[in-house]
């Protein structure tokens, strides 16, 4: 009778240890990781001094280059339209919009170039004035949904809501020594 007990134990035991890594499995599956999104370059586009005319090059504010980062080695991911939206002070500078794509799990990275137009030719000339005078800090944010695909299982949309600040030296380009601005959630 004792042994047929330690056996029982030895048997509820395998069956406790089995059931804990198979709901671990499913936890590591359900939740994976989100994406990093990191802005890598930036560059604000002048116009020729003193020859400002709204044509069609002239009215690119600022071109930038996005990194969208899956950490993720189980998961793939679809992104839904992605909207980006640039602002200085209280005003719009623009608004970029992605496509919907999918990216491969294991690691895998996507770069997006992109530019911005704005028109609105009072708002450009001030943001001209105060980047050749000092730094200018523009505020991004980022909004999207994405699923995650597991083993041919896609999960429910999540909402993504990221934002981030660049400061922007006199030459046009991302300040200091840190070059690439990452994305953190508002």
């Amino acid at each position: 009778m004792e042994r047929e007990s330690k056996t029982l134990t030895k048997w509820l035991l395998y069956v406790a240890t089995l059931w804990g890594f198979l709901i671990y499995f499913i936890w590591y599956c359900v939740n994976p990781k989100q994406p990093t999104y990191t802005i890598q370059e930036f560059y604000f586009l002048r116009p020729n001094p003193g020859n400002y005319t709204p044509t069609s090059n002239s009215t690119r504010l600022f071109s930038f280059k996005l990194e969208i980062k899956n950490p993720n080695k189980q998961a793939g991911i679809y992104h839904d339209e992605t909207s980006l939206k640039f602002g200085f002070g209280k005003w719009i500078l623009g608004e970029e919009t992605i496509p919907s794509f999918y990216q491969k799990k294991g690691g895998s990275t996507r770069q997006m170039e992109g530019y911005v137009n704005n028109a609105n030719k009072r708002l450009r000339k001030k943001i001209d004035r105060t980047i050749s005078n000092s730094t200018v800090e523009l505020k991004v944010a980022l909004v999207t949904k994405i699923r995650y695909q597991t083993f041919g299982w896609e999960t429910y949309h999540r909402g993504v809501n990221l934002d981030g600040c660049i400061r922007i030296g006199s030459d046009g380009k991302i300040l200091g020594n840190k070059k690439k601005i990452t994305l953190h959630h508002t």
